[in-house]
């Protein structure tokens, strides 16, 4: 088990959810990993049993982990050029 992964909180039920929003659940997630313990501590189970999904619909959803990688690097680098042009 990760250790990033407190044994004491109940694990979210898996419930229906549009893509989109299991889209951006995923990768909320993934950067919370990320932020917490950098590239090697996002993994794809620790993320699906943090928010309900099962390792393959996580893949479903990016094809791959490098794929879910770039889309955390693409999320980064859009939501800093909206707060760029928020603030011109």
């Amino acid at each position: 088990m990760d250790k990033n992964v407190d044994k004491d909180q109940p694990v979210p039920r898996r419930r229906r959810r549009t893509a989109e929003v299991a889209r951006r659940e995923i990768l909320d997630a993934a950067k919370k990993r990320l932020m917490e313990g950098g590239p090697d501590n996002v993994r794809l189970k620790q993320i699906g049993e943090e928010i309900g999904l099962s390792h393959s619909s996580i893949l479903h959803h990016f094809g791959s982990r490098d794929a879910l990688m770039e889309a955390l690097r693409s999320d980064a680098f859009n939501s800093l050029a909206r707060d760029l042009a928020k603030r011109m």
